[in-house]
């Protein structure tokens, strides 16, 4: 009907029976679709809301969103905690309590919106069916999962940049007030989850100023530009405001070597080199879980978006102009490789451009082919997320991802050492393994001291060796300023799936010669087991 309506107030002539049959059809079928992808986004998530802890939300529980909200909110000594981020897990803690699916719950429930925002800018952007397929390939990204099950500020940044976008195409034509207010406080809200939403707003910005270059009149340039200087103004003070408790903390002598060590520029020579390996990772980490045939079918519908762009958009800047622009103004100024991870999310623009593009090429394809393309691409978006979904099932790389520090022992853990711990054991451990013990001695009622190396360490001391990050008894005694004591020889009372827990107790032997070994390697603590 709405169809049918559109046609009636722009003067058309009606369509035939059959054409009006078809257009019902192709809209129940699209919001269908739409719905089963929704669908496929949330199942896929809650199957790996309650996987083990991992590091860096693990920290972040522990020492930002589980005490009270000023020293939660006020503490940015680490880059770990995305501020705004770090409110909402704190509200879901307090709300439902410190199971891993509540701590992640903020960021899950982004993660779903990231598909239906995917929708609607793809949609605002190209059409209909490019965002059907860009959906469907959001709601079942294997790296899209993973961070809408990590208790990090990710999926909430992502959403926000959709977010901006998509208030962005609506203000190139109609730039109100009220949406530059709604742009700054969006802009706001993200630079208060983290820094680095710099690099997303300012590619909104540069598109918005692209755009206007010569595709509008004079006089509606300069009210998009009054508007706009407006909204960078207002996002200023409003980021200003949220950040007022830490600056006043700056000028008061509060320090963070971490942070100024982590974000202090590079050489060129350390920036040249690490940035192209930096960003093979992040071609890996999108690809995760693609099958090949998929992956070369992405990277058709990239070429053929950015060759059939005049076709398929009316704006006549593409989203890839100012991605290059911006990133890499940023990236020069600052010099600094981001992680993998810091673009997640630009995932949800690519899978929009790949789509656009296959939509694209099937309207060059054929004369007969648009008229079902609709169906078509429902047909797709379905498969394409069925298909996706069963290998990030099958696979299941969302839950051994090391990306932000993989621990899946903590649990079992924590609780063969409740069971056995002592009045004056201590328990060494490296990360990632301290966070998550942490957060598993918290949820079990386990005194934290236990975890602390400082004091005697004259009785009985457990050490946790990681596996797969290659820990030895020595570097987890010299992280713990214990190589000094004479703590005996190093004996397995636990095998875990990756992780190995030894008992030293003072027995007066020398143990120099299994520091650098680690478990397995034939030494006296293997050859007892």
């Amino acid at each position: 009907m709405s169809t049918l309506g559109a046609l009636v107030r722009r003067g058309r002539p009606l369509p035939g029976r059959a054409t009006r049959k078809r257009l019902g059809m192709d809209d129940t079928v699209h919001r269908a679709t739409f719905v089963v992808v929704i669908l496929f986004a949330v199942v896929l998530r809650v199957v790996f809301l309650s996987q083990p802890m991992r590091f860096d939300e693990a920290l972040t529980f522990v020492h930002f969103a589980s005490p009270p909200l000023p020293r939660g909110l006020y503490n940015y000594a680490s880059p770990n905690n995305h501020i705004f981020h770090t409110l909402q897990v704190h509200i879901a803690y307090r709300v439902f309590g410190d199971d891993p699916w509540a701590i992640r719950l903020p960021a899950c429930v982004a993660g779903v919106l990231i598909v239906p925002a995917t929708y609607l800018l793809i949609r605002r952007l190209y059409n209909r069916d490019a965002a059907l397929l860009a959906s469907g390939c959001a709601a079942s990204s294997s790296a899209l999962i993973e961070f809408s099950t990590n208790a990090r500020g990710y999926s909430l940044v992502t959403l926000t940049f959709l977010a901006l976008l998509v208030v962005a195409t609506f203000l190139k034509r109609r730039p109100f007030r009220g949406a530059w207010v709604l742009f700054a406080v969006l802009a706001a809200l993200g630079f208060y989850t983290m820094p680095i939403m710099a690099y997303p707003f300012a590619i909104v910005v540069a598109w918005l100023v692209l755009s206007l270059i010569g595709s509008v009149s004079p006089g509606e340039r300069r009210r998009v530009v009054r508007g706009l200087v407006f909204a960078l103004g207002l996002t200023l003070i409003l980021t200003a405001i949220l950040y007022a408790p830490l600056i006043l903390k700056v000028l008061g002598g509060w320090k963070a070597p971490l942070l100024t060590r982590l974000v202090a520029p590079k050489k060129w020579s350390v920036f040249v080199w690490r940035l192209p390996w930096s960003l093979r990772h992040v071609w890996r980490q999108w690809n995760r879980d693609i099958p090949t045939v998929i992956r070369v079918v992405l990277v058709v519908g990239l070429f053929a978006s950015l060759v059939l762009h005049g076709r398929l958009t009316r704006y006549r800047v593409p989203l890839v102009l100012p991605v290059l622009l911006s990133c890499g103004v940023l990236l020069t100024m600052q010099r600094v490789v981001p992680r993998v991870r810091f673009w997640l999310f630009l995932l949800p623009v690519y899978f929009g451009l790949v789509s656009s593009g296959f939509v694209g090429l099937l309207n060059v394809v054929g004369a007969k082919v648009p008229r079902y393309r609709s169906l078509l691409c429902s047909i797709l978006a379905l498969a394409v997320s069925a298909w996706l979904s069963v290998d990030v099932l099958r696979n299941n790389s969302v839950y051994y991802s090391k990306e932000t520090g993989w621990f899946t022992d903590g649990k079992a853990v924590t609780l063969f050492l409740k069971a056995n711990l002592r009045r004056g054991d201590k328990v060494l451990a490296k990360d990632p393994a301290t966070a998550p013990l942490q957060y598993y001695f918290h949820v079990n009622g386990l005194p934290l001291r236990y975890l602390k190396s400082k004091g005697d360490m004259n009785r009985r001391v457990l050490v946790l060796l990681h596996k797969s990050y290659g820990q030895t008894m020595e570097r987890v005694l010299a992280k713990n300023r214990a190589v000094d004591k004479d703590l005996g020889v190093p004996e397995i009372i636990r095998e875990y799936e990756c992780a190995t827990l030894y008992e030293m107790n003072n027995l007066g032997k020398p143990f120099e010669e299994y520091w650098e070994q680690p478990f397995g390697t034939g030494g006296a603590a293997d050859r007892r087991n």
